[in-house]
């Protein structure tokens, strides 16, 4: 399955710790809260009730915008493939907002996420895909030998 995020792609911020009258809190912050909650009305929205109890695969594609003051040679380069998205965010704050927002909601929990793929490309609509499916499909093609 599926799902199609729009927008620029964001990554899981740090949590933030601060101290009031010798108690520390951590929290975290409200625009990771908000695209958490963007990734989890699009998955609904687009999926409806799926809610795996088994291993998944999770595949993601970031697209991100390409900049506006690079040249018509830059943008056929980066739309050819051949060019690609060295900044923030990281791959793995990427992937760790997108398996946080599913949890309860494709999946009872990201601890159920036994295979992972992240890919950084640009694009002139910026947005994240997102597919999920039964662990066994991938993992049955991997030739695993017995130590």
């Amino acid at each position: 399955m599926k799902i199609i995020v729009p927008g620029k792609p964001q990554g899981k911020a740090r949590a933030r710790t601060v101290t009031r009258a010798n108690r520390t809190h951590s929290y975290t912050p409200q625009k990771s809260i908000d695209y958490e909650r963007l990734i989890a009305v699009s998955y609904k929205s687009q999926r409806g009730g799926y809610f795996a109890r088994e291993p998944v695969n999770l595949i993601v594609a970031a697209f991100y915008p390409i900049p506006k003051s690079w040249t018509r040679l830059q943008i056929e380069s980066a739309l050819n493939g051949d060019t690609v998205p060295t900044t923030k965010p990281d791959c793995d704050n990427c992937l760790k907002i997108v398996a946080d927002a599913l949890n309860g909601v494709a999946y009872e929990d990201d601890k159920q996420i036994v295979s992972a793929t992240i890919t950084k490309h640009y694009c002139h609509s910026p947005r994240i895909e997102i597919t999920i499916s039964p662990a066994w499909s991938h993992m049955k093609s991997i030739n695993l030998s017995k130590r």
